[in-house]
């Protein structure tokens, strides 16, 4: 399994190769398109490629995902999965474009190791498994059914982490 990381943010590049180095994955990560396919050319095909959604910073180029870049990656290179990664929240307005474009699913930001192997395990077809939920379970879903929640944090990547937590 080859996988292949193209996200602007350093942190990110750093943090998916850390995060693949635990899963025993072999990964790449580069910071643009550009680069992408510059590995690419001389490069035998990626299994995975996680493409990030956003524009990269201050480059002027058009977003990882946009129209064709995912079908590019796919018809040119021979990549057999290209995973849009974005925020839950960003991907409730991108997700068209982004299966246009030719992207096959989605993965949340930040990435976690469940997110990472629930990817895999579609690229491969392995079916997920809905987890049994418990009596308990249910009588706790029940328990906030109808009320609101309001959570104040100020840092944004634990905004986007709770979330995705309680939808």
């Amino acid at each position: 399994m080859r996988t292949l990381l193209v996200d602007a943010s350093p942190d990110s590049r750093n943090h998916f190769q850390r995060l693949s180095t635990s899963l025993g994955i072999a990964s790449r990560a580069v910071e643009s398109e550009q680069a992408a396919c510059r590995l690419l050319e001389d490069a035998a095909p990626y299994d995975i490629v996680f493409v990030d959604w956003p524009t990269l910073a201050g480059s002027g180029q058009s977003p990882p995902g946009s129209p064709g870049f995912a079908s590019h990656l796919k018809e040119r290179y021979g990549c057999g999965y290209v995973a849009v990664m974005a925020s839950p929240a960003e991907w409730t307005t991108v997700e068209t474009e982004a299966l246009a474009a030719g992207a096959d699913g989605f993965v949340a930001k930040p990435l976690f190791a469940s997110g990472v192997i629930d990817c895999i395990n579609r690229y491969l077809g392995v079916p997920s498994e809905a987890p049994n939920a418990s009596p308990a379970d249910q009588d706790l879903r029940d328990c906030f059914s109808g009320h609101r929640i309001l959570i104040a944090e100020d840092i944004d990547i634990n905004q986007e982490i709770l979330a995705a937590l309680l939808e």
